[in-house]
């Protein structure tokens, strides 16, 4: 009987769980989900740094992408120049000139390149726009134009006669720096503005008002247009802008190879009340135009993404680094 009533009891203990509480307490279950908290916004951080870092990388290599194809375009323009003025020579200026084919100090050398000259159109020279690259190259004459000369060789408008054998004429290219910016329109801190002045107008009808032909009757290049008071407004006198997102900071310390002419001159970038002097995001380096040679050209362009992505970058945060150049010209330089 005892024997039996143990192993009725042994079983009992064997069979019969041990109660216990079971779950968290409150306690435990706050801590958890503020580690748990903590953890997420501490993931949530780190994605957003990596996807604020993946755009500020992809809007820098945008916009030095789109540096890179404004300076290639610029560089194969100024490859096919007969001739390209100088800063000194832009400018008429004589001071610190490296050497003396730059000085440009003859008595009928024009400022073509000063704001306020009142030579070329306020759109690539004012106050706020400062001619950079300024360059002579052969344009090929309007389709038009063309297809009278293939009835007439001997064509004439205005009574000079239309260079219908070589089907060209000499076009000036300008290139400028602009912070002009009417109806906030553009986000860059400067931006690079395209100027051509066609002997021709598009329809080949009629010749661009303030058009001189650079080498007509023994002219010279470095002192075109030859005749004081004349202004030349035709051509794409709007100035289309190439590229935006220039750097619009300054740099005070620009260099250039020796022997090589600055441009902007100094002389001009004063002549340009809205532009700092010490702006130099655009510029460039011109050898003198000597008999026999050609001339070769340096361009810098720096651009910043100040203002690409709204208020994420300071401008003196946003500078991108200096792309540069240089380029030769095709056009062999010959003097008189």
């Amino acid at each position: 009987m005892k024997r039996h009533l143990l192993r009725f009891w042994l079983q009992r203990f064997r069979t019969t769980p041990r109660h216990r509480n079971a779950g968290f307490t409150l306690i435990e279950l706050l801590i958890v989900t503020i580690v748990g908290s903590l953890i997420m916004l501490a993931l949530l951080a780190l994605i957003n740094e990596l996807l604020l870092t993946d755009r500020n990388e992809s809007v820098r290599l945008e916009t030095n992408r789109e540096m890179q194809i404004a300076l290639d375009y610029m560089a194969e323009e100024v490859r096919e120049a007969s001739y390209i003025y100088t800063g000194h020579c832009l400018a008429a200026q004589n001071e610190g000139a490296p050497n003396e084919a730059l000085s440009c100090n003859g008595a009928d050398v024009r400022a073509i390149g000063n704001p306020g000259s009142g030579i070329l159109p306020e759109a690539i020279a004012s106050a706020d726009d400062i001619p950079v690259l300024a360059f002579w190259k052969q344009h090929p004459l309007p389709e038009a134009l063309r297809n009278q000369c293939r009835n007439n060789p001997l064509l004439q408008i205005d009574a000079i006669p239309v260079p219908c054998t070589i089907g060209s004429s000499y076009a000036l290219v300008v290139y400028a720096l602009s912070t002009e910016n009417p109806g906030d329109i553009w986000r860059g801190g400067a931006r690079i503005k395209r100027y051509m002045l066609t002997e021709f107008n598009a329809a080949g009808t009629a010749r661009t008002p303030g058009y001189a032909n650079p080498t007509l009757n023994n002219n010279n290049f470095d002192e075109w247009p030859y005749a004081p008071g004349v202004s030349v407004g035709g051509g794409n006198a709007n100035a289309p802008v190439l590229v935006d997102f220039v750097d619009g900071t300054v740099d005070s310390d620009p260099s250039c190879p020796d022997g090589y002419s600055i441009s902007p001159h100094p002389a001009a970038l004063a002549a340009a009340g809205n532009v700092d002097n010490d702006l130099r995001s655009f510029y460039a380096c011109i050898s003198p135009p000597e008999a026999g040679r050609h001339q070769e050209a340096v361009i810098y362009l720096q651009g910043n993404i100040d203002g690409r992505v709204a208020g994420a970058f300071a401008p003196q945060d946003g500078a991108l680094t200096v792309l540069q150049t240089r380029v030769m010209a095709r056009g062999v330089f010959e003097a008189d």
